[in-house]
């Protein structure tokens, strides 16, 4: 959402909102604008221990292998600056086919 410009702090809060609304189990932000997120839904009546924020991707990727079950649903969204698909790299049952199924495989961007 970081290309939102001037919009993105609101986008940021009205997500935290939506959230809240779901009454979803936890949610996992990551960087510092998705601190928004995590107060407003915090704010909404999410319990604060739900909440988790990482610096980053592969963090939140650490975090999500080991804390995730079958049947759990996982949504990931990001601003491509965030490079969000190392989480789903991670996450993946067949992380081989990456460069196959996932945004932003190539060297130039994988060694960023």
């Amino acid at each position: 959402m970081l290309e939102l410009g001037s919009y993105s702090d609101r986008a940021h809060e009205e997500v935290g909102e939506k959230v809240a609304a779901t009454k979803m189990d936890a949610l996992i932000t990551v960087g510092e604008r998705a601190r928004a997120i995590a107060r407003t839904a915090r704010q909404g009546g999410l319990a604060a221990e739900a909440i988790v924020n990482f610096a980053d991707a592969t963090e939140a990727a650490r975090y999500l292998q080991s804390h995730i079950k079958s049947g759990d649903v996982v949504l990931v969204k990001g601003s491509q600056m965030m490079r969000m698909e190392r989480i789903i790299e991670t996450l993946m049952a067949e992380p081989e086919r990456a460069s196959e199924l996932l945004v932003r495989q190539e060297p130039r961007w994988k060694n960023r």
